[in-house]
């Protein structure tokens, strides 16, 4: 959007030069200034542009190969649904997206009860809270698996912090003995 005619918001050179008492040596020409360019000046910057333009446009396509090539083997390995399974676990590990993935669950306990399906009855086991030791071992059984370093989230001593050490042990253990051909590549890196 332009600015107003006779703004105070000059730009800065004009401004300066302005404060000095002489005009600028060159008409100072900014994004949306195009009509005061030359069209050999135009000319230059579309040039330009579309070498970069044309460079990451090419990034932006082979990026998406690699995407897709992943999703292929996601599928291929976890099923139909694993890459959506990917995309919920994403969601989870932000405050936003375990809200928004809790609200898509709780519309569909609440259209499975509104159909009167078997299954709206069985959603009512998600409304009870997770005690506190099952979450931390759940916790601490995903991070052994990830291969992340341990988190220090619980207080040493606590029965949550004894149960996340032990399942992030048995994580561990899991991972060790998965052939993964994803830990191949990662170790290779």
């Amino acid at each position: 959007m332009a600015r107003p005619k006779g703004s105070k918001n000059r730009r800065t050179l004009e401004r300066e030069a302005a404060a000095l008492g002489e005009a600028p040596s060159a008409p100072v020409i900014g994004p949306g200034d195009n009509a005061k360019r030359d069209d050999a000046v135009t000319q230059t910057l579309a040039l330009q542009w579309l070498d970069k333009y044309k460079r990451d446009l090419a990034g932006f396509t082979e990026a998406q190969r690699v995407l897709k090539d992943t999703g292929k083997r996601i599928k291929a390995e976890l099923g139909a649904e694993g890459l959506d399974l990917l995309k919920d676990m994403l969601a989870l590990e932000t405050e936003n997206g375990e809200k928004m993935l809790r609200a898509r669950v709780e519309r569909m306990q609440r259209a499975s009860r509104y159909m009167a399906a078997v299954l709206g009855w069985q959603f009512e086991l998600f409304e009870e809270a997770v005690p506190a030791e099952e979450r931390a071992a759940a916790e601490g059984q995903r991070d052994g698996m990830r291969g992340v370093p341990h988190s220090r989230d619980y207080h040493p001593g606590t029965p949550q912090h004894t149960a996340y050490m032990e399942a992030y042990h048995e994580g561990q253990k899991v991972l060790m003995n998965t052939e993964a051909p994803l830990l191949s590549e990662a170790r290779a890196a």
